[in-house]
C-alpha cells in the first residue's frame, strides 16, 4: 500500500489553490489521474481566459500527485484520463462586474452542468445552461479564487460576492427570493416578511395578510 494525494480540479476551499486529499491505494487498484480540457466555441478557454482560474462542480475531475519517492509498481500503474468539454456559448450578459453566458456544455464521459472562471480583480464569467441555479456549486469556490488580500476584508467581500450572485441568477431566471422583495416589512412591528401571503395596495392604504390569516392595514403616503 501507498499514499498518493488527489486534487479537486477545478474546485477551491482557500486562497492557497485547489483541495487535496491523500488517499491509499495498493497494487492493483486503477490510479487514475483525470484532465479537463475546454474549448468555448472551437477556441481554448484559455486563450479567452489567461488569468483566471476555472471552477467546475467539487469533485468532478480528480487530479492525481504521486510522491517523488513511488514504488515502480505504482508508476507503471498511473493512467491518465483527458476529458474534453465543449462549450458553445451565446452572447454573454454583463451584470455588475460578471458575465453570464448561456450555453450549451458538452463534456464527452462527465456531467459538467456549470462552467465558471474567475480571478483576483473580482470579475468572473459564468457559462449555464437552462438551469442557472447550477452556480451554486462553483459560488464559494469562485469567491476563494476572487478573493484579494489587498481588497476589503473576506468577510466584506465574500458578502458583495454573493449579493453579486444572487443579482446575476434573478436577472437570469426572471425568480426573485421572497424575503428579498419584501425584507423592508421587516421593520413593522407584528409583520414577519416570511409570513405574508399577498400585499394589496390602493391610493391610501396597503393591506398584508398573512399565514394566520391576519391582516395589518398600513397607511400610505
Amino acid at each position: 500500500m501507498f499514499s498518493v494525494t488527489t486534487i479537486d480540479i477545478g474546485h477551491w476551499d482557500s486562497s492557497d489553490g485547489e483541495v487535496a486529499k491523500d488517499i491509499i491505494v495498493k497494487k492493483g487498484d486503477p490510479v487514475i489521474d483525470e484532465r479537463i480540457f475546454i474549448r468555448i466555441n472551437g477556441k481554448p478557454a484559455r486563450k479567452l481566459h489567461e488569468y483566471e482560474n476555472i471552477h467546475i462542480p467539487s469533485w468532478t475531475i480528480t487530479g492525481l500527485q504521486l510522491p517523488k519517492r513511488s514504488p515502480l509498481w505504482l508508476k507503471q500503474s498511473k493512467q491518465v484520463k483527458k476529458y474534453q468539454c465543449d462549450i458553445t456559448a451565446a452572447k454573454p450578459i454583463s451584470i455588475g462586474c460578471s458575465e453570464w453566458v448561456k450555453s450549451s456544455i458538452r463534456c464527452k464521459g462527465n456531467d459538467i452542468l456549470i462552467v465558471g472562471f474567475a480571478s483576483t480583480s473580482g470579475d468572473y464569467t459564468v457559462y449555464h445552461g437552462d438551469n442557472v441555479r447550477e452556480v451554486y456549486q462553483i459560488s464559494e469556490s469562485m469567491f476563494e479564487s476572487a478573493y484579494n488580500d489587498d481588497g476589503d476584508t473576506y468577510d466584506t467581500q465574500h458578502y458583495h460576492f454573493e449579493q453579486d450572485i444572487d443579482e446575476g441568477v434573478a436577472a437570469i431566471s426572471e425568480e426573485h427570493h421572497k424575503y428579498d422583495l419584501l425584507k423592508g416589512f421587516s421593520i413593522i412591528p407584528g409583520i414577519d416578511p416570511a409570513e405574508i401571503i399577498s400585499v394589496t395596495v390602493d391610493e391610501k392604504t396597503m393591506l398584508v395578510t398573512l399565514t394566520d390569516a391576519k391582516t395589518v392595514t398600513l397607511n400610505l403616503r
